[in-house]
């Protein structure tokens, strides 16, 4: 029997301050519930924000990944154990490390829920930024199944 939600899973770096992650936040608490059934997580354990989130809302389905470094293959494994375990339709990642675990995560899973990333960088000030974002991040976006960006200029900068 089909589920009357649609479940949808927010990932996040951190909970720290930011725009990005207020921008998270708002739309967390604003989405209306008898349509989707909320999930939010976040890979560093940074919770500066946590106190913003309407916890009631998602019913308890707000987690930590704790990752401590670049890459863990635990936080994968939880993460894809989620996707399963909660039959994840969409994962909906802010910016482009998040948008990394979704995508090794929904391999692991067997499940395979749509990705869809909203990225709010515009210009990328160091030579790492720029060859992770050639070889990593944009590979990603062009297989995510939605790309939204926040505001018309950016999109016009990145096209």
């Amino acid at each position: 029997m089909k589920s009357k939600y649609i479940n949808l899973l927010f990932i996040v770096s951190s909970l720290s301050f930011g725009g990005a992650e207020k921008q998270l936040i708002t739309l967390v608490n604003q989405l209306d519930t008898t349509r989707f059934r909320i999930s939010l997580t976040y890979l560093k354990n940074d919770s500066e924000l946590i106190s913003e989130v309407d916890c009631k809302r998602l019913e308890g389905r707000v987690f930590c990944c704790n990752v401590s470094n670049k890459f863990d293959i635990g936080a994968v494994r939880q993460l894809a154990q989620y996707i399963q375990d909660e039959a994840v339709d969409i994962i909906v990642c802010t910016n482009p490390y998040p948008l990394l675990y979704a995508w090794l995560a929904r391999i692991v899973a067997r499940r395979r829920p749509r990705l869809m990333e909203i990225f709010h960088t515009t210009e990328l000030d160091t030579f790492k930024s720029k060859l992770q974002m050639l070889f990593l991040y944009r590979p990603l976006f062009l297989i995510s199944d939605m790309l939204v960006y926040v505001c018309k200029n950016q999109k016009n900068y990145w096209q």
